[in-house]
């Protein structure tokens, strides 16, 4: 009897820990309608981010780059992810029901460039309801370089010949799809370890539990 509490004891605590989702948030872009060097007309931006909880209702380009647990984007040629890149900007506007409806999201590789000329990698989504009836553009640079620096902060760069880039003008917002968010959170990386520690936890105990009981016998 002890033995099965001991385990109901174990397995409602992640239970419990597992009701902690990270809200992910998921995009993927039309293709690329213009294309050069590495990059084609084939490839597009595809990126998901996570937060801590899904983002409240009727926001008007609120920052979120400091709610952010992690992102991922990838333009067909690289992905940037919170391992190599960091978050220039990353702004987000809401309806009333927490959906997304405009946005600016931009990461560049790191180590982030210090001086005009040097190296930049980057990777960006935008998208303005109210600019041109709805202004879209999402763009990926491999090899591009920074042009313009301020106090040792690279606050302006632009690609060369490596470039893809999709720009759109009158696009709804119906027209742009992203997923999650408040309607799909899905278990964290902690929480799916936190199952693997207890069940861990549990097989332990049975075996010290039939090794006690051998020695009684």
């Amino acid at each position: 009897m002890k033995k099965i509490i001991s385990i109901a004891v174990v397995l409602s605590a992640v239970f419990s820990m597992s009701a902690l989702a990270d809200a992910v948030y998921s995009y993927s872009g039309p293709n690329f309608g213009s294309a050069g060097g590495i990059y084609t007309t084939d490839m597009r931006v595809d990126l998901s981010f996570s937060l801590a909880n899904p983002l409240d209702s009727n926001l008007v380009d609120a920052d979120i780059s400091g709610l952010l647990l992690g992102w991922q984007f990838n333009d067909g040629v690289q992905t940037l992810g919170n391992h190599n890149s960091s978050p220039i900007v990353f702004t987000a506007s809401t309806d009333a029901e927490g959906n997304l409806i405009g946005w600016s999201m931009t990461v560049w590789k790191t180590p982030l460039p210090t001086a005009e000329g040097e190296r930049l990698d980057a990777i960006g989504t935008f998208y303005d309801p109210d600019l041109d009836g709805g202004f879209a553009n999402d763009n990926g640079i491999r090899n591009g370089r920074c042009d313009f620096v301020v106090m040792g902060v690279c606050t302006q760069g632009s690609g060369r010949v490596d470039i893809g880039d999709y720009l759109e003008i009158g696009v709804a917002p119906r027209d742009i799809a992203w997923a999650g968010g408040a309607v799909q959170p899905v278990p964290s990386s902690s929480t799916v370890g936190l199952w693997m520690l207890a069940l861990l936890m549990v097989a332990v105990a049975l075996v010290m539990r039939h090794k006690v009981h051998q020695r009684v016998l």
